[in-house]
């Protein structure tokens, strides 16, 4: 059984089955949601790969360049590139305000509790 579901991921780059044991080995698939192809993540350029892995953070479907290649495009590149880095340093940022947010609720806490005793 394992076998058969394996052997129904199809690299569309480079042709290479699924293998029972790629969980094992550290192989990543990536699906496009357009075309249900499937890639190798060391098949994909940098830039697919960085989409693929974004969509999949954001809980967003993700496509490959042959169902969307404007996105791919060499000019769309660099400005889709700059989009998804403002996007990277805005989580950032509200990761580190979220942390801040917590210390200090953590001191606050510490304060009332060692005041009302």
């Amino acid at each position: 059984m394992a076998e058969a579901a394996a052997a129904a991921y199809l690299c569309a780059n480079c042709g290479e089955r699924g293998r029972v044991d790629d969980e094992e080995r550290s192989v990543e698939w990536y699906g496009c949601d357009g075309c249900e192809c499937w890639y190798h993540g060391w098949c994909l350029t940098q830039y697919e790969l960085m989409m693929a892995v974004t969509s999949l953070c954001d809980g967003d479907g993700w496509t490959c360049k042959r169902c969307n290649p404007w996105k791919y495009e060499e000019c769309g590149t660099v400005s889709m590139y700059l989009r998804l880095r403002a996007r990277v340093k805005a989580r950032v940022r509200v990761c580190e305000r979220v942390r801040e947010v917590v210390c200090l609720c953590s001191a606050m806490m510490y304060v009332l509790l060692y005041k009302i005793e």
